[in-house]
């Protein structure tokens, strides 16, 4: 792990002329870390000491040391959004002077934590050669900056949990009770609502989440579109509350100025799926293990999506439908249906999931005659239609059903999306 200047500005306080690393070249949180400080003729302190002799001046020796022990000890767990503070400088030696021109290497080992309490040892090297070492002891205490700033703006602040290693772009707008973990990357105009959590590694960028959202390890949301449409024009990913990303979860950023790909409420994304750009998420969709849904996919509310499932582009999925795992989706899968195959073909009614939604008894049986009238009468489509439309057409789910069925005839090799030629 390395950390430019402006993520070392996002973990210390220190501001010029005071700060005093450029650059973290390593960095294992709870072992050690190494930093570099460039030593230039234009630093301020060079006016005064020793003029015409610069030497870099012993007390700032130590303090440019000490910065890369708090950024080593503030990157540990349990001390995010805390200060480092000098409790104790032990066994400190000076080798030779540090002259501009001169490039500063510190190595920091984490001796020994305990509490609010962390033993480093540092030895300072120009050219691999020790200029001086020692240890030191810190103290870590809360950030108390809050309480200069106004009382909402202090108590927001308060309720934000980022780690010193994780990036977050400027531009971000972070709620109360946000959680991002080490390592995490936030980039460009990314909107969290309250309480999302930001699991390690993880990668958002043009990307709005609503409430209690959860990203965990490796997803990766809101980046380019795979489409060589794709132009560079300003398009995001928009979700709603309380959405689960698991493991490596990929959602892409959509193609076509003023569009988005969307994901409602609810959703639960298992490991390693995929969402293309474009796509459409109604609310309380799951989709399993491996699962890829290609651009334009629309899944509507309640449906499930089994392991390693692939669809084709602009495939519609309807709500409350079951989609088997290992199946290939060419076509739309109508609403309330459970389909399984290459390409996937309906069985029958989703029993399961008709009944685990709650609709009505009456109901289920009617979908049920309705789905016998369909898939297993001597009936060609549009006189089965017909006749659940004249029998059944009442019900709304029923009704639904015939017009989804309808629609898809009118699509290209039936997807309603694409119109037939």
């Amino acid at each position: 792990m390395t950390m430019d200047i402006s993520q070392i500005q996002a973990t210390l306080q220190h501001r010029y002329p005071f700060l005093l690393v450029d650059r973290i070249l390593e960095l294992e949180p709870g072992k050690r870390a190494v930093g570099v400080k460039n030593i230039s003729i234009n630093e301020e302190f060079f006016n005064g000491h020793f003029p015409g002799n610069p030497v870099m001046p012993g007390v700032l020796t130590v303090e440019a040391m000490a910065q890369v022990g708090g950024i080593l000890l503030l990157a540990t767990t349990g001390n995010e959004g805390k200060l480092a503070f000098f409790a104790g400088i032990d066994k400190m030696r000076f080798r030779r002077p540090i002259v501009p021109g001169d490039q500063l290497v510190t190595e920091v080992t984490l001796l020994k934590v305990k509490g609010d309490i962390g033993r480093v040892a540092v030895v300072g090297r120009v050219e691999g050669q020790v200029v001086a070492e020692g240890e030191y002891l810190f103290v870590m205490r809360p950030d108390q900056g809050a309480r200069t700033l106004g009382p909402a703006q202090a108590e927001r602040r308060a309720t934000l949990r980022i780690h010193p290693t994780a990036v977050v772009d400027p531009d971000c707008e972070l709620a109360e009770g946000v959680e991002v973990g080490p390592y995490a990357v936030i980039r460009r105009g990314t909107i969290l609502g309250p309480r999302c959590k930001v699991d390690a590694h993880v990668l958002l960028e043009y990307t709005t989440a609503g409430a209690d959202c959860e990203f965990y390890f490796g997803a990766a949301v809101g980046g380019p579109p795979q489409d060589t449409n794709y132009r560079n024009e300003p398009t995001r990913v928009i979700m709603g509350e309380r959405n689960i990303l698991r493991e490596y979860v990929t959602i892409h950023r959509s193609t076509g100025e003023g569009t988005a790909t969307r994901i409602g409420d609810g959703n639960l994304l298992m490991a390693s799926t995929h969402l293309g750009h474009n796509c459409q998420l109604g609310n309380q969709v799951c989709i399993a293990t491996l699962s890829g849904m290609s651009g334009h996919t629309v899944i509507e509310d309640q449906a499930t999506i089994g392991g390693m499932v692939g669809s084709h582009q602009k495939v519609r999925v309807g709500t409350l439908a079951m989609v088997s795992g290992y199946s290939k989706l060419s076509q739309d899968v109508p609403p309330y249906s459970l389909v399984d195959g290459k390409p996937a073909r309906v069985v029958g009614p989703n029993l399961v999931g008709l009944r685990r939604s709650g609709l009505p008894a009456e109901t289920r049986r009617a979908l049920q005659r309705a789905f016998r009238l369909i898939y297993r009468s001597q009936l060609d489509l549009e006189q089965s239609l017909d006749r659940v439309s004249s029998e059944l057409g009442g019900i709304a789910e029923v009704a639904y059903l015939v017009s989804f069925l309808q629609r898809m005839r009118q699509g290209r090799v039936g997807r309603q999306q694409e119109v037939s030629t």
